[in-house]
């Protein structure tokens, strides 16, 4: 506190005006600061310290402290003020505001690498930059929804939340109750930090135990979603995988 008060005393003085405080106040907690450090140095000498030294010491710290706080607060309204000014003077730099996540740009690919059973492994990537092994660079993740049907429906009641994802790898265990040979659809978006979906892909399926079928299927319509406790709410354009699971 010695060290921080004297830097703060003494850069007040080398420009006086210049943080719009006034010179009263500055020659006030200069006043208030010598006090401090006098009494400080009486308390903490062994030859010198006593319980009312001590005592003594600690109201001079607490009035000088509250002039300080009183000073920091104008300070913090002073627009002059830089934040090199604020590291000189021993005061905290506000942090800068992050400015606001943009949606991501890229469309979200799904690639069925697995199928076991009613367990399937794909691998989310970037439609727009397909040699990337990683998401797209302004997406956090990704948001998933699944349907059971013959084609990718454009009534939104009948696609189901699946998963919100971070991860690009990911293993999906379907109903065990499903039929062999159900075609489940995997649609979804990359999202940002907060939650904002970007543009869809094109769908693919794939077939149990006969590789990559050709795709039958086409793009799903700008659906709606409500919001729930994981799923955001959007007007969207899908991408979509679709699996034959048996």
């Amino acid at each position: 506190m010695v060290a921080w008060s004297t830097n703060f005393a003494e850069r007040l003085q080398q420009q006086p005006g210049h943080f719009e405080v006034p010179v009263e106040t500055v020659d006030a907690f200069v006043d208030l600061q010598q006090q401090f450090v006098l009494a400080y140095a009486l308390a903490r000498s062994s030859e010198t310290r006593t319980r009312p030294g001590v005592a003594n010491k600690n109201e001079k710290r607490r009035a000088m402290e509250h002039l300080a706080r009183m000073i920091a607060v104008r300070l913090r309204g002073t627009t002059a003020l830089s934040d090199s000014d604020r590291l000189a003077l021993g005061l905290n730099v506000p942090r800068s505001r992050v400015g606001h996540a943009r949606p991501p740009t890229g469309a979200l690919g799904v690639k069925v690498l697995a199928i076991d059973g009613k367990r399937v492994t794909v691998k989310l990537y970037d439609r727009d930059r397909q040699t990337r092994r990683a998401r797209p660079d302004d997406a956090t993740g990704a948001t998933l929804f699944y349907h059971v049907g013959h084609a990718p429906p454009a009534q939104t009641d009948q696609w189901k939340f699946l998963m919100n994802t971070s991860q690009t790898l990911l293993t999906i265990d379907f109903d065990q109750t499903l039929p062999a040979g159900t075609r489940v659809w995997i649609s979804g978006w990359w999202k940002n930090r907060r939650s904002e979906p970007g543009p869809s892909g094109t769908p693919v399926s794939v077939c149990v135990g006969e590789g990559i079928c050709s795709s039958s299927a086409t793009a799903v319509g700008r659906l709606w979603f409500a919001r729930n406790d994981d799923a955001p709410q959007t007007n969207h354009g899908l991408a979509a995988a679709g699996a034959v699971v048996g």
